[in-house]
């Protein structure tokens, strides 16, 4: 017999993606989404189940979950539907993707699905239960043009600890310690873009999603050779609270993608770029090399 409460959370996605189509009715979904999912979150079993998104892509999710629940209601991240929206735009065959905190796969499968056969997509993600699930949902999808690497990208290589928070967003895994947190440890190997582009012999960077939870600056500047080479489209989450806890700035990741030639924008809801003045305490923000064929002006 089907769990009553995945049937009212269907009924729920389906009344989400209806209002979700309409931009007048949009700002009302995600007004009232988050008590909807909380609601879910609390009743729903933690058991996975696999879901539909991107039309045909599958996943696999559960309503505990806070990211998971996001993808299953939403077929996207409340603060990323921006970021989202943007590259379902760009990708298009035969393009290299980079996935830097790949989670468990979301923008994964969206690039693989756009790039199609003829085009690549690497996806990073150290945390062993997080990239067992990648793993399976590329599976599930059947994308033979993913290579996944069971690695956390910085500055140098090595070993680090990446504290996996033990509440319900496995995805603010970390290896800057939230103090505030409850959180198990989990040994990781750490290496740079640089040395994994050169040794796996990849050839082609068109866009970069760097997403690590406060390490972003170590892995820019671990990619500095791949950056200055490809001239990639570089989209970039900045939050303040993150970044802090590895001694760091926003503003110092904007100058270090300015110093290599690129410019900054902003997104907005519904994925376009925009200049950006102000940095905020937690957003994307795409970099766009100033001498290739992604430059552009914004509004």
């Amino acid at each position: 017999m089907e769990d009553p409460i995945l049937r009212q959370a269907s009924a729920m996605r389906d009344l989400f993606h209806a209002a979700l189509s309409d931009e007048r009715l949009e700002p009302l979904v995600w007004r009232y989404a988050g008590a909807y999912r909380a609601f879910f979150q609390q009743f729903a079993s933690s058991e996975r189940f696999t879901a539909t998104f991107d039309d045909d892509l599958k996943i696999r999710v559960s309503l505990k979950d806070h990211i998971e629940s996001m993808i299953y209601f939403h077929e996207m991240q409340e603060g990323d539907r921006g970021l989202i929206r943007f590259l379902k735009r760009k990708l298009r065959p035969g393009m290299s993707f980079l996935d830097v905190g790949a989670n468990i796969g979301f923008y994964t499968l969206i690039a693989a699905k756009r790039v199609g056969q003829s085009g690549y997509v690497y996806s990073f993600e150290p945390v062993h239960d997080t990239y067992m699930l990648l793993e399976e949902n590329i599976r599930l999808n059947a994308l033979a043009v993913v290579t996944t690497y069971r690695i956390a990208l910085s500055g140098s290589p090595g070993r680090a600890t990446v504290y996996v928070p033990r509440h319900a967003n496995k995805g603010m895994a970390s290896i800057h310690c939230d103090m505030h947190a409850a959180a198990d440890p989990e040994p990781v190997i750490v290496d740079t873009m640089d040395r994994i582009v050169q040794s796996s012999g990849i050839n082609r960077a068109d866009i970069v999603k760097i997403d690590v939870e406060g390490s972003e600056l170590a892995v820019i500047e671990g990619s500095i050779d791949t950056l200055q080479k490809f001239r990639p489209l570089v989209a970039c989450e900045l939050s303040r609270e993150n970044l802090s806890r590895a001694g760091c700035r926003s503003e110092d990741i904007v100058a270090s993608m300015e110093s290599l030639g690129y410019d900054r924008f902003g997104l907005s809801e519904q994925g376009d770029l925009v200049t950006h003045i102000t940095i905020r305490d937690h957003e994307n923000l795409v970099f766009v090399p100033k001498d290739s064929q992604w430059h552009v002006t914004a509004a």
